[in-house]
Formats: structure tokens, C-alpha cells, sequence
């Protein structure tokens, strides 16, 4: 009799971590993708004038691996639009991921607003978070 109530006790442990196991495999990309948006950040984002216009890199691991998901980032990035201190590299990389083409016009870039000044500093402005979210909205709304 204890031999079975041992033997279903460890038997409904084993299922119950292999149900904890497959959640969390489950959710693992989910939570790594937005974990890695976290780690994103506007200082990280490289801006140089050009005689073209604006030129903007942002090559950072953490931006190379959000790039690596696709689409599939945008919820994330959508987020971090939100964050004064991470709209302009969300705004960064959902371009990359969802634009073939994209605007460059005196000192927006892709409807970015950007700043730079003499001494090397760079504002991008983040009383435009809320035109930048609309503008995201409507275009991957459309989808």
C-alpha cells in the first residue's frame, strides 16, 4: 500500500515537471525576446550626418538578436516605444524589421526626429513618442 502511494506521488511529480519543463520551453523565446528589448537603449544608437541625410546604425548584439526574430519582435518593440529613454531605438529597429524603404528628409529619418549637435550630442526629441506610436499603429495595422 505505501509502495503505491509512493509510486503515484512520484509518478504525479514527474508530470508536473515535465509539465513545468514544456511551459517554460514554451515561453522561453517569448520572455528572452522581451527581456533583450529591455536591454535596448537610445544612447546605444549611432547617428552621423550625411550629405544624403541622416544615417543611423545600431548594431549592438542585444539589437542583432532582436533583429534575428522578425516580426515576431514587433509586440516588444512596440512596448519599448513607450520608455523616453528606448523610443528611438525601438523606432531603430522596427524600421529595419518591417521597412523595405524608409524616409530621409532634413532631420527626420523615418519620421524620427533627430537633433544633432557640434559637440556630438544627439536628442531625439521624445515629445514625439506619441507620433511615433500612432505612425507604428497605422502601419502595422495595415497587416
Amino acid at each position: 500500500m505505501i509502495a503505491r502511494r509512493w509510486f503515484q506521488f512520484r509518478l504525479l511529480t514527474l508530470l508536473g515537471l515535465m509539465t513545468a519543463a514544456a511551459i517554460g520551453l514554451a515561453c522561453w523565446p517569448t520572455l528572452r525576446l522581451y527581456w533583450l528589448v529591455e536591454t535596448i537603449s537610445n544612447d546605444q544608437v549611432c547617428v552621423d550626418g550625411t550629405t544624403l541625410g541622416l544615417m543611423v546604425q545600431f548594431d549592438t548584439r542585444a539589437a542583432q538578436q532582436v533583429r534575428s526574430y522578425g516580426p515576431r519582435a514587433n509586440p516588444a518593440l512596440i512596448v519599448a516605444l513607450n520608455d523616453p529613454d528606448r523610443f528611438a531605438a525601438a523606432h531603430v529597429l522596427l524600421t529595419e524589421i518591417n521597412c523595405r524603404e524608409y524616409s530621409l528628409n532634413g532631420g527626420k529619418w523615418n519620421e524620427l526626429e533627430i537633433a544633432l549637435y557640434g559637440d556630438g550630442r544627439i536628442d531625439f526629441h521624445p515629445e514625439q513618442i506619441p507620433h511615433l506610436q500612432g505612425y507604428w499603429k497605422a502601419r502595422l495595422g495595415k497587416r
